[in-house]
């Protein structure tokens, strides 16, 4: 039993060392494990686990064990129970893009076994184990779980080993906790994508004056006091005859994809169309078939909401996209509720609420061929409109 509680002050000892993330979790799982496996195996020994997975930044995640084994005392000369206490690396096999929610995975450790009331037949022993397992969730918080190892024991004249078998389920140990941001943090300045077919207006740091509100600095201005709203040329002098979009129009089209226009104004000149809109997309993952941001992706979300939080004049739209798989309005659902997600995260991270909006765009302007696999990959996205 001394082996035993030193074995778990070690095992304290190193979670100490974890770093503090989120999305920790508790699994819960009953089954049956195979002790004599001489001629066969003989799962009759009714078994419950509890586990605690720590969700770190590495490939492989840490998870503990927790056992408890039952034993037919008439059967095994007097020994009451099996207690086993294991460290293990879990890996998830990532199946995202095959539009699955399954998640299996593999598992390797080391542990120990204490047997209650041993025998000099039945012995405590350290141990190796290997295993695998599937994840499938039930709801955002609920994940079912199946989960078979095998377990060879170290030390034993005869090398026993063991086999089990378990079901269960998997649920969050502690509430998510958003830190404050750092202070002096680098800005983050998302690169602009605008088709070959329009130009800009250059963006103007906030000191620059603008009299005319036309979107040229009056410094660059050739008619700095046209009047407002009226259509200009890329030398802020009127267009005569210009035909303007209202501002509350959206100029998105079903088969390109194309700037949200605010406002946008059609000259003389052919193909001369300035945008006042830049695009980004955040390049934010999910996980499959769900709205929960994945926690590589945080990081970009809280870097967008810091340069948000620099530049307090932009307005941003939130569009969330989907591939053409499954129903159209399934997709526009998801695409909204994605959309939203991240919303609400820029707001947790200290961007302001008032100028941000969500949108879900479903399965339209695909950038990419939903007819392959990386295509519809690409299709999958969130973009933010700055305006």
């Amino acid at each position: 039993m001394n082996r035993v509680l030193k074995f778990s002050m070690l095992l304290l000892l190193s979670l100490g060392t974890l770093e503090a993330v989120e999305n920790h979790q508790v699994g819960f799982k009953l089954g049956l494990t195979s002790i004599d496996n001489e001629d066969g195996w003989n799962f009759e020994n009714g078994s419950l686990f509890v586990d605690f997975k720590f969700d770190t930044p590495t490939l492989v995640k840490p998870r503990i064990d927790l056992g408890y084994i039952g034993i037919d005392e008439d059967d095994n000369g007097g020994v009451g129970s099996l207690l086993q206490l294991a460290v293990n690396g879990i890996y998830d096999i990532d199946l995202s893009s095959y539009n699955t929610s399954l998640t299996p995975y593999l598992l390797g450790g080391l542990g120990y076994e204490h047997v209650v009331d041993e025998t000099p037949v039945f012995e405590s022993h350290p141990f190796a184990q290997v295993g695998f397992g599937a994840k499938y969730p039930l709801t955002d918080r609920v994940t079912f779980v199946s989960e078979f190892k095998a377990l060879q024991m170290f030390g034993s004249s005869d090398e026993d080993n063991e086999f089990a078998f378990m079901l269960g389920i998997d649920v969050p140990l502690f509430v998510e906790v958003v830190r404050a941001p750092i202070e002096n943090e680098t800005s983050y300045i998302p690169e602009v994508v605008i088709p070959q077919t329009a130009q800009v207006v250059e963006y103007q740091e906030p000191m620059a004056v603008d009299s005319d509100r036309d979107g040229i600095a009056d410094h660059l201005d050739k008619c700095p006091h046209t009047p407002v709203g009226s259509a200009t040329d890329i030398n802020g002098c009127t267009i005569i005859n210009a035909i303007v979009i209202p501002e509350e129009v959206n100029y998105v089209e079903d088969t390109e994809i194309k700037p949200v226009v605010k406002p946008v104004v059609a000259s003389p000149v052919k193909n001369r169309i300035f945008v006042k809109t830049k695009r980004q997309d955040l390049k934010i993952g999910f996980e499959s078939d769900s709205t929960l941001i994945k926690e590589g992706s945080k990081a970009s979300v809280k870097r967008f909401a810091n340069y948000l939080k620099n530049n307090p004049n932009l307005n941003v739209t939130i569009e969330g996209y989907t591939d053409n798989s499954g129903q159209r309005a399934k997709n526009l659902i998801l695409s909204t509720k994605r959309a939203q997600a991240v919303r609400t995260l820029l707001i947790i991270y200290g961007a302001n609420a008032s100028k941000i909006k969500a949108v879900g765009k479903g399965d339209l302007n695909p950038i990419a061929d939903n007819d392959t696999e990386h295509g519809r990959e690409k299709n999958r996205r969130i973009e933010a409109v700055l305006h």
